[in-house]
């Protein structure tokens, strides 16, 4: 995997082993993370994910907007194309170094 992988995760937090997460950020095999879900919710104050710094948490805001749905289908086609042309990603690219 290249050192600058990012990992996003806005779909379900059980599908994430969290141990491992932080194992594999701790050890930067992963660049950062961004997280809005959590393996259990609400995260504790005191949980080591706050800890890290090459990680970026959400307060669970990704959600299940109608018109959300068909912006997005429409920004993964156009990203996807440009993606297999080599063209590059142009919409909601996200830049590690801004912080989003």
């Amino acid at each position: 995997m290249k050192d600058e992988a990012l990992f996003i995760n806005i779909g379900r937090g059980s599908i994430v082993k969290e141990a491992l997460l932080i194992e594999v950020l701790k050890s930067k095999v992963i660049r950062h993370a961004y997280l809005d879900v959590f393996e259990n919710e609400p995260l504790k104050p005191n949980h080591e994910l706050y800890e890290l710094d090459n990680v970026t948490i959400t307060a669970h805001i990704t959600g299940n907007d109608y018109e959300a749905k068909y912006d997005l289908l429409d920004i993964f086609k156009n990203n996807l194309v440009n993606f297999l042309n080599k063209n590059g990603l142009i919409e909601n690219e996200v830049d590690a170094k801004k912080g989003y």
